[in-house]
């Protein structure tokens, strides 16, 4: 697992053989473990080495004989070197920076699950927390799932294929196991993606229905309520395309202004938003998308200020005088 998950031992040393066959109770840790567990930083700002240190799993005490280098984004590398510069620069202590926490932490979750990992030896696991045992009490090592890496992409339906021919085999030919590639999963993750924005787009294709159907609604009240006045201005010799202009520019302009009401209650909880997530994965709202937002709102009133348009710019002027 060490190689397959690419694991850098930074301080320490791996497992050795007894430590598998008797079943000691060792441990390797990622660096958040050791910034939640032990002091920030040693006087002076030498960050902890918690070589030799004890710490409980599970109520087990596990010795920790080597430490993971930590993992980071370049992102996140250059922000915590700027903080460190920065700390220098106050005369504050210069060591590296700590999360606190798994939710300010700003690497990405790939990186963050790394440094958040235990590492035991598997007969460890076995015995200590017997998650693997006979009725007997000996070892019964069956697994969950296994971790394959392949040297080249164009062997992996092949090695697909020749695991599937051994689990059968030992599985008496009932295939109750199933693989899993990380383009499967990236299958996955882009299917749960276009899955969020379709939904998205549709509840906000309702919105803009609903909006669109308000404004119409307000300027059919409008012109109901200014049926004399718009038979005086026909009187007196305004056009049906200026009365149909006018309608469209008022429709044109209650939508504008929800549009820039929206606008800013959306930068407002982007910015909530991003002040409880991690930097890696804060949201932000482009000029593109702001502008299309904004241009879609002009659409629906220009589209909901039609109906009411034509039928201000239709009224006969004779009649509308009448109208009380």
């Amino acid at each position: 697992m060490l190689d397959l998950e690419e694991h850098s031992l930074e301080h320490g040393r791996y497992f050795h053989s007894i430590d598998e066959e008797e079943a000691r109770s060792v441990c390797i840790i990622g660096t958040q473990i050791r910034d939640d567990l032990f002091p920030p930083a040693k006087p002076g700002g030498a960050p902890i080495i918690p070589i030799g240190e004890t710490i409980q799993v599970a109520g087990q005490p596990f010795i920790i004989i080597g430490m993971f280098k930590r993992y980071e984004s370049e992102r996140s590398r250059k922000e915590r070197l700027a903080i460190e510069k920065q700390r220098a620069a106050n005369g504050g202590t210069a060591g590296p920076r700590r999360s606190g926490g798994r939710r300010g932490s700003s690497d990405d979750w790939v990186y963050r699950m790394k440094n958040d990992s235990i590492y035991m030896p598997l007969t460890t696991m076995l015995r200590k927390f017997r998650s693997g045992t006979n009725e007997d009490g000996s070892d019964d090592p069956r697994l969950s799932h296994i971790t394959t890496r392949i040297s080249d992409i164009e062997k992996l339906e092949p090695a697909i294929q020749q695991a599937r021919n051994v689990l059968l085999m030992r599985h008496g030919g009932i295939e109750d196991f199933r693989f899993r590639t990380e383009e499967d999963q990236q299958e996955e993750m882009n299917l749960a993606i276009t899955n969020y924005r379709s939904s998205g787009g549709l509840i906000s294709a309702i919105c803009m229905v609903v909006g669109g159907i308000g404004i119409m609604n307000i300027m059919l009240a409008s012109i109901s309520q200014r049926v004399r006045e718009i038979g005086i201005r026909k009187s007196v010799g305004a056009t049906d395309s200026e009365l149909f202009s006018q309608i469209l520019v008022e429709s044109l302009l209650i939508a504008l202004v929800g549009g820039t009401m929206g606008l800013l209650v959306s930068v407002g909880l982007v910015f909530g938003i991003d002040f409880f997530t991690p930097t890696g994965n804060d949201p932000e709202i482009t000029s593109q998308s702001m502008g299309f937002a904004f241009a879609c709102s002009a659409l629906v009133g220009i589209l909901a200020g039609l109906i009411p348009a034509f039928k201000a710019a239709r009224l006969h002027p004779i009649q509308a005088l009448k109208y009380d």
